[in-house]
């Protein structure tokens, strides 16, 4: 089944994970997780059911809405990584400037 890029990060490095939980039933519960280096979304269960299923886990993982909060810290994130990068190719052009000058 496919699955949704995830919420967090966008990225598409996406698991589904059978966890142990002997404590509840059922005794195991499916999850989808994100295995982004710096992503949040790795467990995709807290505050939601425990799933039975594989198929249960990825229909909730691919029903989740994207609020308009999430969209602005998307948003303002891409507006981030940008300007990073422009001052990051300024701080290397004064660099090579300042060595050409030496």
């Amino acid at each position: 089944m496919k699955k949704k890029p995830c919420p967090f990060c966008g990225g598409k490095r996406l698991f589904v994970s059978k966890s142990d939980c002997s404590w509840h039933e059922p005794a195991f519960a499916y999850s989808v997780g994100c295995a982004g280096a710096d992503c949040h979304g790795h467990i995709f269960a807290l505050g939601h059911d425990l799933f039975k299923t594989e198929k249960e886990a990825v229909e909730a993982w691919n029903e989740r809405d994207e609020d308009d909060e999430i969209k602005k810290l998307r948003a303002e994130n891409a507006k981030l990584k940008e300007a990073l990068q422009l001052y990051s190719d300024a701080v290397h052009y004064v660099a090579d400037v300042e060595m050409r000058k030496a």
